[in-house]
């Protein structure tokens, strides 16, 4: 019967019964072989992670199957975080998962509108307004989410970040991160989005200048290979270290 409900999500010696989506074949077998081994090197037991973006939760899950202390995981969607939701329960993991709906933004307080078409198999963030229409989501700062949820930065071994365009807006909140040297920070980028690709690129180099530079593969990247990076890739993923 269960087979028949429900997709099986397979990680790290983990077998997960989540909610049926074509994705999970995808992540059993071939999916981002590099985040997945990035997990393996920088969760730690004793220490959390927070997911910004959490989608309908693999990054989650495998968080939870490399022994994270716990997860705070954050989606926008309201759609895909009923389903990030349903995930976590059909799996029992919901003492370890703080799950929270909010759309990280430079302001607090204010009313997102997401549109009103949502697909299950959707990753990537719908477009949002603060019009009438659509499902309403509270936005909040980073740094007020961390404190609104109690999150102790300095007990987090990752911050995972993947808003889909919107990463310019976390400059600030990248430099206070720099401040914790046992962290480390995925951080996707997602130029396509940019309305300005070298302008926003360029943008990034006041928080960067705080960390050392690796690309998904934790080769070394100077801000020079960054900006390549923008102005030729339609995404990318960086990963961040703060400097000792």
């Amino acid at each position: 019967m269960l087979k028949m409900e429900f997709n099986e999500a397979r990680i790290n010696g983990f077998s997960f019964f989540v909610r049926p989506n074509a994705f999970w074949e995808s992540f059993n077998a071939s999916w981002e072989a590099d985040t997945k081994a990035f997990y393996r090197r920088h969760t730690h037991p004793g220490k959390s992670v927070l997911d910004i973006g959490a989608w309908i939760g693999p990054t989650v899950l495998t968080a939870y199957a490399n022994n994270a202390k716990h997860i705070y995981a954050v989606e926008a969607d309201p759609c895909n975080f009923h389903i990030l939701k349903n995930n976590c329960a059909l799996n029992n993991i919901a003492d370890k998962v703080t799950l929270i709906n909010r759309c990280i933004y430079i302001n607090t307080g204010e009313v997102i509108s997401f549109g009103k078409e949502f697909n299950q198999g959707d990753s990537s963030t719908k477009t949002f307004s603060f019009g009438d229409e659509g499902v309403k989501v509270l936005t909040s700062t980073l740094t007020d989410l961390i404190k609104d949820n109690n999150i102790k930065v300095e007990e987090l071994c990752i911050v995972k970040i993947d808003i889909e365009g919107s990463e310019a807006l976390l400059i600030d909140d990248l430099i206070k991160l720099a401040e914790y040297k046992d962290l480390c920070v995925s951080l996707a980028m997602h130029p396509c989005f940019w309305p300005e690709r070298k302008k926003v690129a360029a943008s990034f180099a006041p928080a960067f200048v705080h960390y050392d530079l690796y690309d998904k593969k934790e080769q070394p990247l100077d801000l020079e290979g960054h900006l390549r990076l923008a102005l030729s890739s339609e995404a990318y993923d960086l990963i961040l270290k703060p400097k000792r």
